[in-house]
């Protein structure tokens, strides 16, 4: 599946009518079972004017009550952003490479 979003905003530096900040996203997913108790899935979004692209891969296994997921997401760090320090959070959280492991139980 895919999907393109376009936004369109007014700049932060103009605040003239004519001057637009437009913003281009496409996301790709894909996703497939695998047998009857497993799951992958990959997705990833390309920001055209920024040219970063974000990846995220899932798997999952669900038995019963229980299911585990092991995600990973690859996106990129803060160096690689242009914009001063100073507007970015203080918390590394979202940025690089992370490795997550959840254990869910549905009751």
């Amino acid at each position: 599946m895919t999907e393109t979003m376009t936004i369109r905003g007014a700049s932060l530096e103009h605040w003239e009518p004519s001057d637009t900040d437009d913003q281009t996203y496409t996301i790709l997913m894909a996703s497939m079972p695998v047998g009857l108790l497993h799951h992958l899935m990959a997705v990833t979004q390309i920001d055209w004017k920024g040219e970063r692209m974000f990846h995220f891969f899932r798997w999952g296994i669900t038995y019963d009550y229980f299911s585990i997921n092991l995600l990973f997401s690859a996106s990129p760090k803060r160096v690689d952003y242009d914009i001063p320090e100073s507007y970015l959070p203080a918390s590394l959280a979202g940025f690089g490479n992370v490795f997550n492991l959840m254990l869910i139980y549905n009751h």
